[in-house]
């Protein structure tokens, strides 16, 4: 037997609305598709295994799951998958594979657990050479990372003050990671009577023109940072985390303050009045969730001319990511491709550790 440590990934997913064969006394609703990959050894040499995760470890019903592991010695043989003691399938070693399996509907809440063998063929029969289990938990309320994500410190002689947290344990389906980094990107408005118009932050003096100029997308956004000090995206401020310990989970909470400024022989001449729009959005830069967006947050900073500092009033807050084409993304693009830095991708990695013996 070749024991060079494999791994594989799965992606669990129950968006379907779909009617399946009654279990038990329950109707069965959704969809449970397992999508399996295998990663190049070199990036499983290091795990001795086998480990398996489920990331994160908790969804509602209709969420998104992804199942990990590694060191699984593989040669000839499978993997079988259960979910709760129910086999869902099984699948060739190495191989890749998607199928669709009952899940419980309303009352499906609560503890639930995946099951993982791996089988050699013997005598038209399979023997059982590793087996692990990892627990996973569906609710009905996630919770929400940016419950306590405003707080304004009102300054009437220096200006208002934001700070925005980004708390991972108020949500029980954040992945683990290492590092949660908040990138954080501005437009500049300038209202007139009667009208408005994108301006450019040379327009109104900002200290970091003409670096930051360069770095404005075609929408009017930019990403906004010390341009005198970093060539990545991510706003200065305290990253967060999120990590398993014998103890259980902890975490930091990642956080931003900014205290927006114009001063008033800034303001152009056609421009009584100037507002800044904020856009935040969470990201794992390392760790198991690497690549991950993890939600975002807005808000505003209006000024007009003739009063003293500026006002900020809170926005929204969501648990989506952003789309490619979103007035974010086309900043971020922007900037990364100015200053050549990319984000972590997604690239599935092999877990170190997770997993319980089976009972």
């Amino acid at each position: 037997m070749n024991d060079a440590p494999q791994a594989f990934s799965m992606m669990l997913s129950m968006p379907a609305r779909m009617p399946f064969a009654r279990a038990g006394r329950q109707s069965v609703w959704g969809l449970l598709a397992i999508s399996m990959s295998a990663l190049c050894p070199m990036k499983c040499l290091a795990a001795s295994g086998p480990y398996l995760t489920v990331s994160p470890p908790c969804s509602v019903p209709g969420g998104t799951l992804v199942i990990k592991g590694s060191g699984w010695p593989c040669d000839k043989g499978g993997y079988l998958f259960r979910l709760d003691g129910v086999p869902l399938d099984s699948i060739d070693c190495g191989g890749a594979g998607f199928f669709q399996v009952p899940l419980l509907a309303p009352d499906s809440i609560g503890g639930h657990i995946i099951r993982v063998e791996a089988r050699l063929p013997e005598d038209f029969e399979y023997r059982i050479i590793n087996c692990r289990e990892e627990q996973f938990q569906v609710v009905g309320n996630l919770g929400d990372p940016w419950a306590n994500a405003f707080e304004i410190q009102r300054d009437s002689l220096f200006g208002d003050k934001m700070i925005i947290r980004f708390d991972p344990f108020d949500a029980c389906d954040i992945p683990l990671c290492d590092e949660i980094r908040l990138i954080q990107v501005v437009r500049f408005t300038g209202v007139r009577f009667d009208s408005t118009r994108v301006l450019r932050p040379i327009e109104i003096r900002h200290r970091f023109s003409p670096e930051i100029d360069s770095s404005v997308a075609d929408s009017g956004w930019v990403v906004d940072v010390d341009y005198n000090r970093t060539n990545k995206p991510y706003y200065e401020g305290t990253p967060g985390f999120l990590k398993q310990t014998a103890n259980g989970r902890t975490g930091l909470v990642a956080t931003l303050g900014d205290r927006p400024r114009v001063v008033r022989e800034a303001f152009p001449l056609d421009i009584p009045e100037i507002v800044m729009d904020f856009q935040v959005y969470a990201f794992c830069e390392r760790g198991d969730g690497r690549g991950r967006w993890l939600g975002s947050a807005t808000w505003t900073w209006d000024r007009i001319r003739g009063y003293i500092g500026g006002e900020i009033s809170e926005g929204s807050t969501s648990r989506e990511s952003p789309d490619s084409t979103s007035l974010f993304m086309r900043a971020l693009k922007r900037f990364n491709g100015l200053h050549g830095f990319s984000l972590p991708d997604t690239t599935q990695t092999a877990p170190t550790k997770g997993g319980q013996p089976c009972n």
